[in-house]
């Protein structure tokens, strides 16, 4: 079913076992099979460390050459399209094997031909394998939230998903827009860090807007369409009491099932967290030793507090200002062509007088995958005039 998974929400960064693989006896013969059983026995709430140097083993045994390789990550793929909860684990195991090079070929650079070539059928397959399109989307979403490259997340993973979610709001049915949040909730932290991911995230609001002022569109899509501003809005936080109740009572079971999800996420962020209880303990010294530091920083605290809170109100009076617009605008069409054509993978920029600006937008991802990863950096999705304020016109 689209959208399973169980390690959903977990920030923290699976650690490479290191040291000398388990020795395997020479006689045993081993297939896919065996990798594949290997990988369904992974514990998704323990370490796994034993387990982990076994498959690092098995794999080393049975890709001897470049053509073995490929097949194997090939079929260990399929399977993850199979099954979301072998996928997660293979999602797992593949950060213990990402790095070895068999002749002239990695297993990165495999991992991400098998992905790119599935992109690459997207169309066709979201017509002919509905679960495996899905599920599909669903894999690389787990791919980009947990596989991380020195220490940063594969950025480039997050191209393709965005160019996914354009696809599914393209589509605009009720499951595809399940996949859609579903995505955003999981992956949204990791998408504003990335400059040139927010950058590209930016259009598929619009988009979404859009979809909203579209009177070709049904009421329902509508709904779907307003839950996903309202999460970015919101920062994919959970939202207020009086907003649940007026999509529980407007998408019944299909926002029930969305919340659930957002709450495991949020839960598992938070419980999963490695940091949290060194931070705790680290403010905690600080209060005892420094009342003076202490106090600082409880300021500084409530300041950004106060920061994040007026965002909130002037983007939620933007948003009711636009749900407040006539219904019968129709965008140019010519700008309308523009932003629904961005995944030609081509370098184009985009005319909107409505961001006041010209934006270049970078694609060609798939074609960029096997590249070094950028360092993460904060933004800001604001923009600021030239006396310092936020300005949501822009």
């Amino acid at each position: 079913m689209a959208g399973r998974g169980r390690r959903v929400g977990n920030d923290s960064e699976p650690v490479k076992i290191v040291g000398t693989p388990v020795d395997l006896k020479n006689e045993e013969a081993f297939d896919d099979s065996t990798l594949i059983k290997n990988i369904s026995e992974i514990n998704l709430e323990n370490n796994n460390v034993t387990l982990l140097q076994i498959i690092e083993s098995i794999f080393k045994k049975l890709c001897t050459s470049e053509t073995a390789l490929k097949n194997t990550i090939t079929n260990l793929y399929n399977k993850a399209l199979e099954d979301l909860e072998f996928g997660d684990k293979f999602v797992v195991a593949i950060q213990q094997i990402i790095n070895i090079e068999v002749e002239s070929s990695t297993v990165r650079k495999e991992f991400l031909s098998a992905m790119e070539a599935e992109f690459k059928l997207k169309e066709t397959v979201s017509q002919t394998n509905k679960t495996r399109f899905f599920n599909a989307i669903t894999f690389l979403g787990s791919s980009f939230h947990s596989i991380k490259i020195q220490g940063s997340s594969f950025w480039i993973f997050g191209f393709a998903l965005l160019d996914y979610l354009e696809f599914l709001l393209k589509e605009g049915k009720e499951e595809e827009m399940k996949v859609l949040i579903k995505q955003l909730i999981l992956n949204y932290d990791g998408i504003i860090e990335v400059s040139k991911l927010a950058e590209k995230f930016k259009l598929l609001e619009h988009n979404l807007r859009y979809k909203i002022i579209n009177t070709n569109e049904s009421d329902t899509i509508k709904y779907w369409c307003l839950l996903t501003l309202e999460l970015i809005i919101n920062h994919c936080k959970p939202l207020s009491e009086p907003t649940r109740d007026f999509y529980t009572k407007n998408l019944t079971d299909g926002y029930s099932e969305i919340e659930a999800y957002l709450i495991t996420v949020q839960k598992n962020k938070k419980s999963l967290d490695p940091g949290d209880s060194v931070k705790h303990e680290t403010n905690k010294t600080n209060t005892q030793a420094s009342p003076e530091i202490a106090k600082h920083q409880t300021e500084n605290e409530r300041k950004s507090f106060d920061r994040r809170a007026n965002r909130a109100k002037d983007e939620t009076r933007m948003m009711d200002k636009f749900v407040d617009m006539n219904l019968n605008f129709k965008p140019k069409n010519n700008l309308f062509k523009d932003l629904r054509n961005l995944s030609s993978g081509q370098n184009k920029t985009v005319e909107n007088k409505s961001l006041q600006k010209k934006q270049q937008i970078t694609m060609g991802h798939f074609d960029k995958f096997d590249a070094q990863p950028q360092r993460i950096v904060r933004l800001d999705h604001q923009r600021k005039n030239k006396d310092g304020h936020k300005d949501f016109n822009k």
